[in-house]
C-alpha cells in the first residue's frame, strides 16, 4: 500500500526516536516507491552495531505500525573513495530485495549471488516437464516441479523480480490450457492471460507465488476428478438403463437405487450434466429398441411394446408418434 503523510510522519518519528542523537543518521529520506534511505556515519557506528541498530529499528516499527504495515531492512556496503554513495545504496536496494524472497520482518545485510538466476531459462526447463506431468495427470510430480523452480530462485536471487513473477506466469498459462482441453473453463485465453498477470502481479513474496501455483494445480485437478467423477455416476445410470430397458418396473426410484444415488440428485445430476430428464433417456433407449424391432415385420405391434418395458400398446403408439411424428404401423410401412 502507498503510504499517506500521516504514516511517514509516523514512521520517521520512530526513525529518529532509534536512531537517538543526530550524529547516528546524517540523513534519511523517502525515495518515490516508499522505501526510506537512512545515511549513517560509519566513523561513530562500530559495523558490528550495524545489525543490531537495524533490528532494534525493525522490532520498534513493527510494535507500532506491524497491524498496518510490514517492513523490511537492508544495510548497504560503506561508502569510501572506491565505493561511492550511489553504489552504497544500490546495495542496500538490493539487499532489502531479498525480502521477495524470504518474506518481510527480516534485516538482510548479504547481497545476493554474484550468479543471477535466470528465469527465462529456468522456465524453459521446466515447462515441457510441467506440461507432460500435466498430461499424465500426476498432481504429485506437478507440485515437485514448482517446489524444484522456487528452490533455483531462492538460491539465486533475481533482483528483477518480475522476471521471476513471469516463470510462475508461464506455468500457470499451461496450466489454463489444461483446463481448457478437459473442458474444465471456457474462457478466453486472452483475458485469462490477463488477469492472471495482474493476480500475479500483486503477489509479494516467492512463497506467495508458488503457493497461489500449487493452489490453482489443486483447484484445476479438484475440479477435474468431480468432472470425472459425475461422467461416470452419469455413464452408471446410463449403462443401467441400456440394460433394463425392458423391465416393465423401471423407474427413476429402481435406477437410483441400483446405482447407489438418491433420487432426486442423480435427476438433477442427470439433467445438469446431458440436458434431458432420466424418463426422457429411458424413453429414447426405448423408442430405438422398438424401431429395431419394427424391422422384423412379423412381430407384432404388442409384443414390441412389451419387449422395450411397456405393458399398454396404446401408450407405446402414442408415444411412437409423439417422437417421431408417425405411428408404429406407418413407421414400418415406410421402412
Amino acid at each position: 500500500m502507498r503510504l499517506d503523510d500521516t504514516m511517514r510522519e509516523s514512521i520517521e518519528s520512530l526513525f529518529a526516536a532509534s536512531l537517538g542523537d543526530s550524529e547516528r543518521a546524517a540523513f534519511y529520506g523517502y525515495s518515490d516507491d516508499d522505501l526510506l534511505f537512512c545515511l549513517m556515519d560509519a566513523e561513530t557506528i562500530a559495523s558490528s552495531d550495524f545489525k543490531q541498530i537495524a533490528r532494534e529499528l525493525l522490532y520498534s516499527l513493527n510494535l507500532h505500525c506491524g497491524d498496518k504495515l510490514s517492513f523490511a531492512i537492508g544495510i548497504g556496503r560503506e561508502s569510501s573513495p572506491s565505493v561511492p554513495l550511489h553504489e552504497a545504496c544500490l546495495s542496500a536496494l538490493a539487499a532489502v530485495q531479498s525480502q521477495f524472497y524470504f518474506g518481510a520482518g527480516l534485516v538482510f545485510s548479504e547481497p545476493p549471488p554474484t550468479v543471477r538466476f535466470d528465469a527465462s531459462s529456468a522456465a524453459a526447463n521446466v515447462c515441457p516437464d510441467f506440461h507432460q506431468a500435466l498430461r499424465d495427470e500426476n498432481e504429485a510430480e506437478i507440485e515437485a516441479l514448482i517446489d524444484r523452480l522456487t528452490l533455483e530462485a531462492r538460491t539465486l536471487r533475481d533482483p528483477e523480480t518480475d522476471r521471476v513473477r513471469n516463470a510462475y506466469f508461464r506455468l500457470l498459462m499451461i496450466l489454463h490450457e489444461f483446463a481448457m482441453e478437459k473442458k474444465l473453463t471456457v474462457i478466453d485465453p486472452s483475458q485469462e492471460e490477463s488477469f492472471i498477470w495482474q493476480e500475479v502481479g500483486e503477489l509479494c513474496t516467492l512463497d506467495s507465488l508458488r503457493d497461489y501455483v500449487v493452489g490453482n494445480v489443486q483447484a484445476v485437478f479438484s475440479q477435474y476428478k468431480e468432472s470425472t467423477a459425475v461422467n461416470a455416476r452419469v455413464g452408471g445410470v446410463m449403462h443401467y438403463i441400456k440394460i433394463h430397458y425392458a423391465d416393465k418396473e423401471l423407474t427413476t426410484k429402481s435406477i437410483a437405487d441400483n446405482t447407489y444415488l438418491s433420487q432426486s440428485y442423480m435427476c438433477a445430476l442427470f439433467k445438469k450434466e446431458t440436458g434431458k430428464t432420466v424418463n426422457e433417456y429411458m424413453t429414447e433407449v426405448r423408442l430405438e429398441k422398438a424401431k429395431e424391432l419394427l424391422k422384423e415385420r412379423h412381430v407384432k405391434l404388442y409384443e414390441i411394446a412389451s419387449a422395450i418395458g411397456i405393458t399398454d400398446p396404446n401408450y407405446f403408439s402414442s408415444m411412437f408418434k409423439k417422437a417421431t411424428g408417425l405411428t408404429p404401423s406407418q413407421y414400418r410401412e415406410r421402412m
